[in-house]
């Protein structure tokens, strides 16, 4: 027979006891249910087969033992697993680092170690008052006063427990060690010398040189110093908070050498007179004139009560000799310096110059220029000087009670130069123009005067403003400094453009042109607008021939000056004839070609010529003289042509003079009662 046992899904095998700790080598036993528990094979954590069946009896090993029970070959039965802790029966604790020393403020961290097996212990940390502080290997504390802080570690692994104690040692900041002695002074090498160091963490002392190389450990130090000067720096490493000392030893065999001092010592009343040695080897003193010692190893402050001079004794020893020194302080009150030179005064060549200064202490004067550079001390200064202006201040450095003082001498050259500068050689009337009086070398001038071309005085100074006339203008610059003088010229000319406008006629008819003039500037240029009904948007006097009321625009450029002129042309429907036409009031003939576009003609104009029945036009003289005559009649059958109309303002081939000649015209259209007569004055240009 057989059987076959078939196993529900999802089962899984359940060990007891799951978790079991034993404190010395004895069996243990594990139970595993599960259907089918006859198959169950037994195994450890790296695979090896322990046993079969329901119930596996092991002696553990020490440390932590893991036990596994399956079914091969059921993937439906899920396995379990039991571990069985065997823990020895002795514990041993320890903290480092133990005494742990920070400065407020700082973190220190303390390790627990625990053997023989730390993975089969648990560690907690408790304070000196019993109060638990934390689990774990490690605890770090942040104490915030100083003070000597003790933490104790437990570990428990079951079966036994241990215990250890760390002290934190918290210094307060800014703690300062100190050596004694500070300073020693031997005049031979010395078998050994012992400095003491006195502060926080003494044991944690570290001793090097200046150069950083360790020297000793620990609260004192004895070292054998070296020939010459020594130092040694006490510190505490890690403690930031902890400001180390520096000791010198210093080993000379003969006596010192005194420093430089000043003599006189200057200071104002009221002020503190500060006497201060540095580098000097050896120990020194202070005294007044009686010997009374002011001030030892230190910077002497003295604030004297009256004006006047008195002595101090410096004193110096270095084990070896003593050296001394008298220095007298100079007490001075409120003043200023005089320098005795008249600013005033002008030289007019080179020349020694001796500047004189006035002030208490005047031995200890320090000249310089403007830019600080020292060139002489003493109440005088004397000088050669070329031409040109020299600036010296007379000043005792240091005495803030004294003020100094400035003085200038010029020294002027024998010969001036002058020109002109214009802001415009040319200007339109109307406008500004600066003149400006340029002179080599410019320090040089005292006074300038303006002239115009009559040589009348229009201003003086650097520069002048002038707004002239149409012309041109010549001024003129006289430039004196007492020594020279010198005069220089410039020209401006001004344009002014003195424009008139005309549409000839002013009214058209829709279809006919009208002449646009500008009379007052031939030599001008032009730009007309709107120029689409212009033949010529550049010239003086284009034609117009507008669809509809035109206003035109001209710009006029002058060689200068700019201006902007309007005219309107104003069409209009007309009948077939209107007794309309326009006769120029000016013009400006040349002697050339006739020519009835341009300037150089007055001409009888209308865009009715053709239609009139007749025509009348004469021109005169202011005596009545006829220059001028045009007559046409309708019926004779001819056409007019107008170029017959214009007058070139001559008479019998010959130019005439610029005068004004008057006219009479006389139109008449053919359904006319009577002819439109009219008169007038032409004037001729030239």
């Amino acid at each position: 027979e057989a059987e076959v046992i078939v196993i529900a899904d999802s089962t899984k095998i359940s060990i007891m006891p799951s978790d079991t700790v034993v404190c010395s080598p004895e069996e243990v036993c594990l139970t595993a249910e599960s259907p089918a528990a006859e198959c169950i094979i037994w195994t450890n954590l790296t695979g090896d087969t322990l046993g079969m069946g329901g119930t596996l009896c092991v002696i553990p090993a020490v440390g932590l033992n893991t036990y596994i029970a399956s079914i091969p070959g059921l993937g439906c039965v899920e396995a379990d697993t039991a571990t069985v802790k065997l823990v020895p029966d002795s514990l041993a604790v320890s903290i480092s680092p133990s005494p742990a020393k920070l400065c407020v403020g700082d973190t220190a961290c303390l390790v627990a170690t625990v053997g023989p097996d730390a993975s089969m212990a648990m560690v907690t940390w408790f304070d000196e008052s019993g109060a638990e502080v934390g689990t774990g290997f490690e605890l770090c504390v942040s104490p915030a006063s100083a003070g000597t802080y003790t933490y104790t570690a437990v570990a428990d692994n079951g079966c036994s427990t241990a215990s250890a104690e760390a002290e934190v040692i918290v210094i307060a900041d800014s703690t300062k060690l100190e050596i004694t002695p500070d300073v020693t002074y031997w005049c031979e090498i010395p078998e050994e010398v012992c400095l003491t160091a006195e502060g926080a963490a003494p044991e944690c002392i570290m001793w090097s040189d200046l150069a950083g190389n360790v020297l000793g450990m620990g609260a004192e130090l004895c070292v054998t110093p070296p020939f010459g000067v020594s130092q040694y720096v006490a510190f505490v490493p890690g403690l930031a908070c902890v400001e180390g000392d520096t000791a010198t030893i210093v080993v000379d065999t003969i006596p010192p050498v005194l420093p430089v001092l000043p003599d006189p010592a200057k200071i104002c009343l009221g002020d503190t007179l500060k006497l201060d040695v540095s580098d000097v080897i050896g120990s020194y003193t202070w005294q007044d004139s009686l010997g009374t010692i002011l001030a030892s190893d230190t910077s002497l402050y003295l604030v004297p009560l009256d004006t006047g001079s008195f002595s101090i004794i410096f004193e110096l020893s270095n084990g070896c000799g003593t050296v001394r020194d008298t220095i007298t302080a100079v007490v001075v009150d409120s003043t200023k310096i005089e320098i005795q030179w008249d600013p005033e005064e002008v030289l007019c060549q080179a020349d020694t110059v001796c500047l004189t200064a006035i002030a208490p202490a005047s031995e200890c004067i320090v000249w310089s220029d403007l830019a600080g550079n020292p060139i002489d001390t003493g109440a005088q200064l004397c000088v050669y000087l070329e031409p040109g202006m020299y600036t010296y201040v007379a000043s005792i450095p240091g005495l803030d009670c004294i003020e100094s003082d400035t003085t200038t001498i010029t020294v002027l050259p024998d010969s001036l130069n002058i020109s002109i500068g214009l802001s415009a050689t040319a200007i339109c009337e109307g406008d500004d123009v600066v003149l400006t009086a340029v002179a080599e070398p410019a320090w040089a001038i005292e006074t300038v005067s303006w002239y115009d071309s009559g040589f009348n005085l229009i201003g003086t100074g650097l520069s002048i403003v002038q707004v002239p006339l149409e012309g041109l203008h010549t001024y003129y610059a006289v430039a004196e400094n007492g020594c020279a003088s010198d005069t220089a010229e410039a020209t401006v000319m001004v344009e002014a453009l003195n424009l008139e406008i005309f549409a000839e006629p002013g009214t058209i008819c829709a279809g006919d042109s009208s002449l646009l003039r500008v009379v007052g500037c031939p030599e001008c240029e032009y730009i007309w607008t709107p120029s689409s009904s212009l033949d010529d948007p550049t010239i003086d006097s284009p034609i117009a021939t507008p669809a509809v009321t035109t206003t035109y625009t001209v710009t006029v450029f002058g060689a200068v000056c700019v201006d902007t002129l309007d005219v309107t042309v104003t069409v209009e429907d007309c009948p077939e004839c209107l007794e309309k036409f326009f006769v120029a009031t000016g013009f400006r003939p040349d002697g050339g070609p006739m020519d009835i576009a341009s300037n150089n003609v007055t001409c009888l104009r209308s865009e009715y010529l053709n239609d009139f029945e007749k025509i009348y036009f004469i021109i005169y003289n202011r005596w009545g003289q006829e220059m001028f005559r045009y007559e046409y009649e309708q019926s004779s059958g001819q056409a007019v042509i107008p170029e017959k109309l214009c007058w070139d303002g001559q008479m019998n081939g010959k130019l005439l003079p610029p005068d004004v000649y008057g006219y009479y015209v006389e139109v008449k259209c053919p359904d006319s009662a009577k002819p439109t007569t009219s008169k007038g004055n032409i004037t001729l240009l030239r």
